[in-house]
């Protein structure tokens, strides 16, 4: 039995993908003084891999896309089913 076969009438439940672009630490004194157009400064280079989560769970890797003025994810690698 494949993996689909075992899906077999789940196919429509949804599930949460979140993709993770960076995450930075900033002091408290920082936050406080956020205001619209301040820009904060990511440790995350151009053309780096962002984390694509599914179900809360490190699923796959990819790269930043764009394509009919949308932002997207083009998946790059998936990691290895935990078992």
């Amino acid at each position: 039995m494949n993996l689909q076969d075992e899906f077999r009438g789940y196919e429509d439940v949804p599930l949460s993908v979140q993709v993770e672009f960076a995450r930075c630490r900033l002091p408290l004194h920082a936050l406080l003084s956020l205001e619209e157009g301040t820009v904060i400064p990511l440790p995350q280079s151009a053309g780096q891999e962002l984390a694509v989560y599914i179900g809360g769970q490190l699923a796959a890797s990819g790269e930043l896309a764009s394509g009919e003025s949308r932002l997207s994810v083009k998946l790059t690698r998936f990691q290895p089913a935990a078992g």
